[in-house]
């Protein structure tokens, strides 16, 4: 057995090494993230929490002992898709490389940052394996280096962000290798058969892991609609055989329905909920997790109309693929205002010039259907990473291949051309990496602030708090809240949204006793200019031209200090506007009942400066009245918030 390691490892040490290269390179553009202490985005705290807890009580919470605490019951949490999985996957991993030692919050942190990019780079390398098998080495080296540094799939696999979505691109592109062995030969057979339910498990797998598993099934029935015509076309036109023909299909049709059984069968006594579950969220309108209609948040859309990934993809093509979008095309107006791209042409090209060729019009699907998913929303530009890479592959293969018996000129035109792409990759990857910081680190006292409630609130304390923040609150600050970023309990959200815009005390301690009796009032100044936001919440409304909404006009501004070389006089330059260290000092900290600044020369307005000279707020006379701008600036006053901890951009009360 050594022996033949031994004799495979010499044969292949080139390819190999080759291999190891692509797993640097994209460990080594996603591991840059390191170097900071805390890690990315808000659900991968939620899933940190979920999975330390199972580390620690070997078991998975029913409810969620630390959300939701107004709601009888809690909340409960997945029992197996998307969290459960992931939870239970990584958390096994990290006893394997700790060796069973007793657990360490030091490195599970370090293994919170490590697991992203290490999946991240491992479907690297499985796409070197899919394009291997669908063209050839060649092929298979080029999608790897694609998808190594495409900034759309960098994205969601840097280090420290700790979510199923970093790995469930790998079970998809784990299937999709199998299924490309058993399309290829073009005969149905027990090995082709036996490949096709190797690919509908790993499908199934990614179904357990990631709510978007229902991209493999719609690229298994897009495919097979697309074959069936082809097929179709082939027999009337070129009068070839029926069974050449239809093997893809039906071994398609295997994979499919593996998937199916597969995917709903790990439920256990849910077998049959599940798998109407799979059935419906396929053809249901919807499109389940992938939200196709763009219609899935409840509440009329007021949860997605202030949510940035739920907003149209296009906007986003050139920060998420650079340059790169040459081989996908451009929907410059929307569809159907397509440019299309150049993988287009060469698999229209390699379908028309090899009938046989059968792998060409899988590509086709998934490259189709992540452009229009990419298209629609933000949060789907993520899901076109891998299949662009795909794009990159092929097409820059095709060019090489072409050029093969071309004058030198031309080969070295299209030599230049391909090295321009492959280093504006890099380039891409590289500098969209160091662009990107976790929103936890940047420098408003969130991070200070929730390590002070860890160490300083009693551990049962109860937050009042807004959702955006509430995974931080319950990893980092382990503490208790009303809601987080899974927005459970809308009505929360439209409580805390009218506390901040309340008109009175009375009003505000009035919402918390009705229902959650909260410790403690978390709040940050960057929500007095949000007050707009904050009234689509609290009205249940997207008409954000209604009076209620539309009556508040507030701004924050940060502001730095230039002092003269000659005159030594200091000027405080604040969001553009530029004021005198005089002029600027003369600003209240406290609430004023009268307008006291003049904007245009004829608008009255309210201005205030915080106490350490950092920022400013400027606003109307509604945004004056708010409680928010109370709480802020006119603590005198106030009798059942006490402030015990202020940094920066964030205020702590107790309430008494």
């Amino acid at each position: 057995m050594l022996g033949k390691i031994t004799d495979y490892l010499s044969a292949h040490r080139k390819e190999l090494f080759f291999i190891f290269l692509i797993f640097l390179l994209a460990f080594g553009i996603r591991g840059h993230q390191f170097v900071y202490e805390l890690f990315f985005e808000f659900d991968g705290y939620y899933h940190a929490r979920m999975t330390e807890y199972t580390l620690i009580h070997n078991a998975i919470p029913a409810t969620d002992p630390l959300a939701y605490y107004q709601l009888p019951g809690g909340a409960p949490n997945p029992q197996f898709q998307d969290g459960p999985f992931w939870w239970m996957f990584t958390g096994t991993l990290f006893r394997i490389l700790t060796l069973g030692a007793p657990y360490s919050r030091e490195a599970f942190f370090f293994a919170i940052k490590l697991f992203p990019a290490l999946f991240g780079s491992l479907i690297c390398v499985a796409m070197y394996f899919l394009g291997k098998e669908m063209y050839n080495r060649r092929a298979g080296a080029l999608m790897a280096f694609f998808a190594a540094v495409i900034p759309a799939f960098v994205y969601r696999t840097m280090a420290g962000w700790f979510e199923g979505q970093s790995l469930g691109f790998l079970w998809l592109v784990i299937g999709l290798v199998f299924l490309v062995r058993a399309i290829k030969p073009g005969k149905l057979d027990k090995t082709a058969a036996i490949n096709a339910i190797v690919a509908g498990f790993f499908f199934a797998v990614m179904s357990w892991n990631w709510q978007a598993y229902l991209m493999a099934p719609y690229i298994l029935i897009g495919f097979a609609g697309l074959t069936a015509f082809a097929a179709l076309l082939r027999i009337v036109f070129f009068e070839e055989k029926l069974q050449a023909q239809i093997s893809p299909v039906a071994v398609t049709m295997i994979a499919f329905a593996a998937f199916m059984i597969l995917s709903s069968a790990v439920i256990g006594e849910h077998f049959t909920q599940s798998a109407v579950g799979n059935v419906s969220a396929l053809f249901g309108g919807a499109g389940g997790s992938l939200d196709l209609g763009g219609a899935g948040q409840t509440q009329g859309s007021v949860f997605s109309s202030s949510v940035g990934e739920e907003s149209k993809g296009l906007g986003w093509w050139g920060n998420k693929y650079n340059a790169m979008w040459i081989f996908i095309g451009w929907p410059f107006q929307g569809f159907p205002y397509y440019i299309p791209g150049l993988v287009f042409i060469f698999l229209l090209y390699r379908m028309l010039k090899n009938r046989g060729d059968r792998v060409s019009l899988l590509a086709f699907t998934w490259i189709a259907f992540a452009i229009f998913l990419a298209y629609i929303k933000l949060k789907f530009t993520f899901y076109l990473g891998i299949p662009l890479a795909l794009a990159g592959g092929i097409t820059i293969n095709e060019l090489l291949s072409f050029v093969g018996e071309r004058p030198g000129f031309e080969k070295k035109i299209i030599a230049l051309a391909s090295g321009f792409i492959l280093l504006v990759g890099v380039a891409a990857g590289s500098y969209f990496i160091s662009q990107n910081t976790p929103n936890i680190e940047y420098d408003t006292g969130w991070k200070e602030s929730l390590k002070w409630m860890a160490a300083e609130l009693p551990p049962e304390a109860k937050m009042f708090n807004w959702w955006d923040e509430g995974h931080w609150v319950t990893f980092i600050g382990q503490k208790k809240v009303i809601t987080d970023n899974r927005n459970m309990d809308l009505p929360t959200n439209s409580d805390y949204a009218k506390l901040v815009l309340a008109k009175s005390e009375d009003e505000a301690i009035g919402i918390i006793k009705s229902r959650y009796n909260s410790d403690y009032l978390l709040i940050s100044d960057d929500l007095i200019e949000k007050m707009g936001s904050l009234g689509v919440y609290a009205y249940q409304t997207t008409d954000t031209s209604d009076p209620r909404i539309a009556r508040y006009m507030a701004a924050r501004l940060l502001c730095s200090r230039e002092t003269d070389a000659l005159s030594k006089q200091v000027t405080v330059n604040c969001g553009g506007n530029s004021f005198s260290e005089a002029q600027f000092n003369s600003f209240p900290t406290t609430r004023v009942e009268q307008p006291n600044i003049l904007i245009g020369g004829k608008t009255r307005a309210y201005v205030y400066r915080n106490e350490d000279g950092s920022k400013v707020f400027l606003m109307n006379q509604a945004s004056n009245d708010t409680f928010i701008v109370k709480l802020f600036f006119e603590q005198a006053s106030i009798k059942h918030f006490q402030q015990v901890y202020a940094n920066k951009d964030v205020r702590i009360f107790k309430i008494v």
